[in-house]
């Protein structure tokens, strides 16, 4: 069990629109990134959203039994020891079924010094990489951006030609009125 806490924006059960079966989704607060016609510009500054126990966070769907994580931000890998502790609690609860959205690319993760960055890619079934670019939306797929890579990283037998996908947008209206869009932007 792990008493290490998250600097969350956002969670919401059930995702549907990141492939199949229904998923966790946390968004994690804070990204330097800053990408040009961000989807989440409210989940860039440090300060917000709100700290949690990954225990006490996961064990809010222990009925539920999600089928796999996707993890986005705000910039995941800006809180690597917190990002490792989610993606090993998940995966020993529910499942490897872990898909994970950054900013970097999987060449810098792979260079940095500490090894949690390894152990987190080596627990994780997707990682879509680089920073989002709207002129290079094409409109299909999971990533949002042409520049971004879908790297499938296992369960290939679940996300081969994620790369074309049919896009799906959920919109979930909040208990303050405000209706929030998840999934990948569409082009213009």
């Amino acid at each position: 069990m792990s008493n290490m806490v998250l600097q969350m924006a956002a969670c919401w059960y059930p995702v549907t629109v990141f492939g199949p079966g229904k998923k966790l989704g946390i968004w994690f607060q804070g990204c330097n990134k800053k990408c040009e016609e961000c989807i989440s510009p409210e989940f860039q500054p440090y300060e917000g959203g709100q700290k949690i126990e990954i225990t006490c966070l996961l064990e809010r769907y222990h009925m539920e039994k999600p089928d796999g994580l996707v993890v986005s931000g705000g910039e995941p890998f800006d809180q690597p020891e917190a990002l490792l502790d989610l993606v090993k609690e998940f995966e020993t609860r529910y499942g490897d079924d872990i898909i994970i959205y950054t900013g970097y690319r999987l060449a810098e993760l792979q260079q940095k010094p500490y090894d949690v960055y390894r152990e987190i890619l080596r627990r994780t079934a997707v990682l879509i990489d680089g920073r989002y670019e709207p002129a290079r939306n094409t409109g299909v797929g999971l990533a949002g951006s042409s520049n971004q890579k879908i790297h499938i990283l296992k369960k290939h037998e679940i996300y081969e030609g994620a790369d074309k996908w049919k896009r799906k947008i959920m919109c979930i209206l909040k208990k303050n009125g405000d209706i929030w869009m998840v999934g990948v932007p569409p082009s213009e």
